[in-house]
């Protein structure tokens, strides 16, 4: 029989130690290796189709890919991707001559030839009833032609005593269709 002056742990307890077990078995986002015969980060500027050639995890456009709330759905969109003396990389998605939206990422070169946007990182906290956290960052680099953007992200979360998360490791490769923005011109000409 337990007698009524025993200690118990009170349920915010429990719910702190499922949220930071949960945490330390997900980890943060991590991006996956490398491949090999990426070319040097100075390659990554330049026009870059919006459609995308390697789409194995849903038809992602690169603009859709860099800002995740847009909504435009026009076709024949190209990317022009620039870097300023700051190295902060500007995004401009355009067709023809109009603009129609631009976007500007703060990030880092690394030693691996590779451009490292900002972290998304987001966390609500109403312990003991729910919390979640989430974490999305992007990876750039040039390869072979192309440009590869991997997505890194994790989201964890739980209600009462129930935790869930995941994590998650996406790439996309979109065509260099030119070094300047003018370079788009031949290659809708000769589609």
């Amino acid at each position: 029989m337990i007698s009524h002056n025993q200690r118990h742990f009170p349920i915010y307890f429990w719910v702190l130690f499922s949220f930071i077990l949960n945490f330390i078995i997900q980890g943060c986002a991590n991006y996956a290796e490398i491949p090999e015969g990426i070319k040097n980060s100075s390659y990554l500027e330049g026009v870059y189709s919006n459609e995308p050639i390697l789409n194995p995890f849903g038809n992602n456009t690169l603009w859709s890919l860099l800002d995740e709330k847009s909504d435009i759905k026009e076709d024949s969109l190209f990317v022009y991707i620039r870097f300023d003396k700051q190295r902060r990389l500007h995004a401009e998605l355009f067709k023809e001559d109009s603009l129609f939206a631009s976007k500007t990422f703060s990030g880092r070169f690394q030693s691996d030839s590779c451009y490292y946007a900002g972290r998304d990182f987001a966390i609500i906290p109403f312990f003991p009833i729910f919390y979640a956290l989430r974490e999305h960052k992007l990876r750039f680099y040039s390869y072979d032609h192309s440009m590869v953007i991997e997505l890194a992200g994790a989201t964890i979360g739980g209600y009462i005593l129930f935790a869930v998360g995941y994590i998650d490791n996406d790439a996309w490769e979109y065509k260099k269709v030119g070094n300047k923005k003018t370079d788009y011109l031949k290659f809708t000409d000769s589609r």
